[in-house]
């Protein structure tokens, strides 16, 4: 839910038009504050991809890919689509964690191979 106006909405909305998919949104936060403190951004996130309708859904859970992981098993998801951001040289990635470990197959788009919004 970091830098919404970055997330590569052109992209994501040509890939689920051409699979004819339904969008849904997973977002699992450690605790409700930080939910809460997310949960502008999943609207302006909602309005950007507004075209596709996407569903939104929000789960407590410390673990990162354990709680998509729930979500998306609930919510009978065929495919789960990450976008994987820079960060700095000691991070630890979570979504590499989530590529190699996940029970549901995963599409990875790494923001540097979008096409920026002009």
């Amino acid at each position: 839910m970091k830098n919404v106006y970055e997330t590569p909405a052109h992209e994501i909305e040509m890939i689920v038009k051409y699979f004819k998919a339904e969008l849904q949104i997973f977002y699992a936060g450690k605790d409700k504050q930080q939910i809460n403190r997310n949960s502008l951004a999943g609207l302006l996130l909602d309005h950007r991809l507004e075209n596709l309708h996407p569903e939104l859904f929000y789960i407590e859970d410390e673990d990162v890919l354990k709680g998509v992981s729930l979500l998306a098993e609930k919510h009978q998801a065929d495919l789960v689509m990450i976008i994987l951001k820079k960060h700095g040289l000691f991070h630890r990635s979570q979504s590499k964690d989530f590529i190699f470990y996940s029970d549901i197959p995963v599409m990875a788009i790494h923001e540097d191979d979008v096409a920026q919004d002009a």
